[in-house]
């Protein structure tokens, strides 16, 4: 509690022992007051950028990387036939080749044509395997793809996944003259090797 000697209502000056002023009787005990440090907002730090995208985005890059080069996942091209076949008189030759369970896009393609000494015409199957089978004991059997008894063509064929496909020129319609077959096909499909 503090004196200040003069009244703080009127201004009178009062002996510094006074407890009221001697003119209006306005009490001249002044009650300190309390210093109020001015409030600081508290500090917040500078919010820091999520770096989960990033981390994510990275993650699936080495994943990536690692299916590429560690397990031959990307696109594949099986050479079955490039080049110069025979196929006998009443008889057929083929290829075989597994489709992955995991392939996208499996396909297979290509052209050839078919030459001989009395005709130039062969048969170009695609198989199931158990249709092959089928085939070869001389039952009907449904075809992937049938060209016909033709002398050559372009074909372009897609394929089921996790089966197992038989490529056969077929000559068993030819009684007495073999069969050259020039040939560039390809199966092809995007997954691991």
């Amino acid at each position: 509690m503090v004196n200040m000697g003069f009244c703080h209502k009127c201004g009178t000056k009062n002996p510094d022992d006074d407890l009221y002023c001697v003119k209006c009787g306005q009490s001249l005990i002044i009650e300190p007051t309390p210093i109020v440090q001015p409030q600081q907002e508290p500090r917040q730090e500078p919010q820091k950028k999520s770096s989960n995208g990033s981390v994510g985005a990275i993650f699936i890059g080495v994943i990536i990387i690692i299916l590429v080069f560690v397990f031959g996942f990307g696109p594949h091209n099986v050479v079955i036939i490039n080049g110069l076949t025979s196929v006998n008189a009443l008889g057929y030759r083929y290829y075989w080749f597994d489709v992955p369970s995991i392939a996208i896009n499996p396909t297979i393609f290509g052209t050839f044509t078919g030459s001989g000494s009395l005709g130039n015409d062969i048969r170009v199957y695609v198989l199931t395997s158990t249709d092959f089978i089928n085939w070869t004991n001389g039952h009907q059997v449904s075809t992937i793809y049938n060209s016909g008894v033709i002398t050559t063509a372009s074909f372009n064929v897609k394929l089921a996944t996790g089966q197992k496909y038989y490529l056969v020129f077929d000559n068993t319609f030819s009684l007495l003259s073999g069969k050259n077959v020039s040939g560039d096909i390809t199966f092809s499909y995007i997954g691991f090797k």
